[in-house]
């Protein structure tokens, strides 16, 4: 059992105030904070703390804050070490007046507000995971980070004038710091900056760009009338765009060490909000973050590290603890209280009309559970199933027990074939690419994982009809006829960069005789033109939702809560000099 909220109701749920120098509930009263003197916010940096004891990067002061870390990574309290701590502090008990109590030392050793209701249960304290980081909002809050201040967006630019000063003052990146001209301030346009030319750019690729149908939002809709920035994305856009949109625009405009910094943060959370999680991965994506975040503070200014960044170090442990992310996040909770709005019928009384509404559909439900039992509730509700499967398939095909459908098709098909513009299977959705043309989606594109795969390269190619064969009692195959790309040849027919990152050249076909596809075998893809070179397209594959592939083998879940914490460190892999 634990709670899912996004991080101000985390801290009412904790009694942890998620603000101020100890911000962050995971690291309490050793969270790495330091006040900005010029910005008057409070950055979360030294992310080095994460590190291996003996890492290089720790005695570099220069390339981050300007001190030497000597800490290391803080241990997270147990649930009787929290109730302890309260109790010495003499906490407030939940109730009324708790508002003008403060708790001695709060802001300074601490920053209990109260003493959570849910300790009162007697197995809270024993819990190794109580409240869970939101991850669909501290993915938006990265976001906003990261492009706002790489395409310069007003009002989410961590890169301003006060900015600057900040590095002065802590005597880090001289480069970077303003000087005057003319009577003006200015400063040096940094390189994780796009220049105004390259912002356009960006804008002009997104317009053009054509993703899955329920992929995403209009993507059109997220470029301002003035082709200079991204506005209006809600919290799924910035997902999809953070996982899969980010690293195809940086590997093309910006300069190899900000290039690397944020392929990996990219990578970071697809891996982190993927459908099967392993501990072995979640362990090197625990060691990965460390690295990422300090090759970040190394670019960024200090401003750009706001609790949320600081959040994300702590994400892979509490997906090893509590399992896949998609469980844990607000994206559940905010759908169904979309749901609940859909039942109000007088404004006047809002939590009165959801309840009835509520209270009427489950009155259904309860009358479809006694028919026919809790597992297909939820179906049954929408539609009865179709009559048991025709009577049990007329009694297995009259007591032979053996199928009419080898029988059928090796009689061969009809003369007669069907042509349609759609075809739904296995949770995709694919359109032809005639019927794209003048859409602002994308549903032609198609992987097929085959045999005879060369240098491991699935098939790449775009649908251009759909066809339904016939045969005898009305058995029918659907294929897809596709134009297939050159994935044989590679350097002229696709090519993979540095980063993992497919593309494949949209004049170079492949010359086969063999253009159909089995529809069952396909899976849907979709293709991201060059910002600087159309001619060649990013391969991104999709995943359908609701499907999920159910592990055979299960590890045996974390049943009570570890009597040490383990730290873990960040691989060295970045060569650099040791600073005295």
């Amino acid at each position: 059992m634990w709670t899912i909220n996004d991080f101000p109701g985390y801290g009412y749920m904790s009694g942890w105030c998620t603000q101020g120098r100890l911000a962050c509930p995971c690291c309490a009263s050793e969270t790495p904070s330091h006040r900005l003197k010029n910005g008057k916010r409070q950055c979360y940096m030294r992310n080095c703390r994460f590190l291996a004891p003996d890492h290089k990067w720790r005695k570099q002061r220069k390339a981050f804050d300007n001190t030497k870390e000597m800490k290391y990574a803080p241990k997270r309290q147990s649930g009787q070490e929290i109730v302890d701590q309260l109790q010495n502090l003499g906490a407030v008990e939940p109730g009324d007046n708790q508002e003008n109590q403060v708790i001695p030392g709060f802001g300074k050793t601490h920053n209990w507000k109260k003493i959570s209701i849910p300790f009162r249960l007697p197995y809270w304290k024993t819990l190794m995971l109580r409240h869970n980081l939101d991850v669909m909002h501290i993915e938006k809050n990265i976001f906003d980070n990261v492009v706002g201040t790489m395409m310069n967006i007003d009002r989410k630019t961590k890169d301003s004038l006060n900015a600057r000063h900040d590095l002065q003052a802590m005597g880090i990146r001289k480069d970077y710091w303003p000087r005057e001209e003319d009577g003006k301030l200015v400063y040096d346009r940094a390189p994780f900056k796009l220049s105004a030319d390259d912002i356009k750019v960006v804008c002009e690729w997104l317009l053009k760009l054509k993703v899955p149908d329920g992929y995403c939002a209009n993507i059109s809709h997220w470029v301002n009338d003035k082709r200079r920035g991204l506005t209006g994305m809600k919290t799924h856009d910035c997902h999809v765009f953070l996982k899969r949109l980010l690293s195809l625009v940086v590997r093309e405009l910006l300069a190899k060490e900000p290039c690397e910094a944020l392929i990996e943060l990219s990578y970071f959370f697809k891996e982190l909000c993927a459908k099967n999680l392993n501990v072995s991965d979640l362990e090197l994506l625990d060691n990965q973050i460390a690295t990422t975040l300090c090759k970040l503070e190394m670019i960024f200014p200090p401003a750009f590290f706001t609790i949320m960044v600081h959040l994300s170090i702590h994400l892979a442990r509490e997906a090893k603890v509590a399992g896949l992310v998609q469980y844990r996040w607000m994206y559940l909770i905010e759908r169904y209280l979309h749901k609940l709005n859909t039942y109000v019928r007088n404004k006047a009384h809002l939590e009165g009309s959801m309840a009835e509404g509520y209270l009427a559909e489950e009155e259904h439900k309860d009358i479809l559970r006694i028919q026919y039992g809790d597992d297909q509730v939820d179906q049954l509700h929408k539609k009865i199933f179709v009559k048991w499967f025709s009577e049990r398939i007329e009694q297995l095909y009259a007591e032979g027990k053996e199928s009419a459908q080898m029988f059928s098709l090796a009689q061969g098909s009809g003369k007669q074939a069907v042509y349609y513009k759609g075809y739904n299977i296995h949770g995709f959705r694919f359109h032809t690419e005639q019927h794209d043309e003048n859409k602002k989606t994308q549903n032609s594109g198609v992987m097929v994982k085959g045999e005879k795969e060369i240098n491991c390269v699935p098939w790449y190619g775009t649908i251009t009809d759909i066809v339904e064969l016939w045969y005898i009692d009305q058995n029918k195959v659907i294929l897809f006829h596709c134009n297939w790309f050159d994935t044989a040849t590679k350097g002229k027919g696709y090519k993979e960069d540095r980063y993992g990152i497919l593309s494949v050249n949209n004049k170079g076909k492949l010359n086969t005789q063999e253009p159909f596809v089995l529809a069952s075998q396909a899976t849907q893809v979709y293709y991201v033109e060059g910002i600087k070179n159309s001619t060649w397209s990013v391969v991104v594959e999709t995943k359908p939702r609701n499907v999920f592939e159910m592990p055979t083998d299960e590890e045996e879940p974390y049943q009570q809560e570890e009597s040490q914490t383990s730290h873990t460190y960040a691989n060295r892999n970045v060569e650099e000099d040791d600073e005295e």
